[in-house]
């Protein structure tokens, strides 16, 4: 009788082991450690910081002006921050949802003209070039924090 029972318990601690064994194995496919966790919702750079505000062929003011005269053409912005070029991003750390440049690009501030039909019209100021950050849930260019070397 106690060796029956000795058996059985032996047997339902080597189920146990063979259990937990296999789930922790199964673990490593479906558990993401802390340290790694991505959330792959987030976009860094955000696809409508890139559509408002980063214009790849422009090189000059006026090619910014006409770049911002069809960001959001049905309701056009006051003002619309445009960088030039192909800039670089990463995710910050130091703070959640944000994502930023990693290198200076040149950057024009553009203002709509008074009065100005859709397709609104622009005129630009150069900044010189400019780092910046944006918001990686909508894309939100956080324009007063800018760093601009002019």
């Amino acid at each position: 009788m106690n060796e029956e029972r000795s058996v059985r318990a032996t047997s339902k601690i080597l189920i146990a082991l063979l259990v937990f064994g296999i789930a922790g194995f199964l673990s490593m496919f479906f558990v993401t450690p802390a340290e790694t966790d991505v959330d792959n919702c987030i976009s860094c750079p955000h696809e409508n910081f890139l559509s408002n505000h980063v214009c790849t062929t422009c090189t000059t003011t006026t090619d910014a002006a006409d770049f911002s005269k069809y960001v959001n053409a049905d309701n056009p912005r006051k003002v619309n921050t445009v960088f030039y070029g192909r800039p670089s991003f990463e995710p910050r750390t130091y703070i959640s949802n944000r994502c930023g440049m990693t290198v200076a690009v040149p950057t024009a501030s553009c203002k709509r003209m008074a009065g100005s039909s859709i397709p609104p019209k622009y005129t630009c100021t150069y900044l010189g070039e400019c780092l910046a950050e944006h918001s990686t849930a909508n894309g939100h260019l956080f324009h007063d924090e800018m760093r601009c070397n002019n």
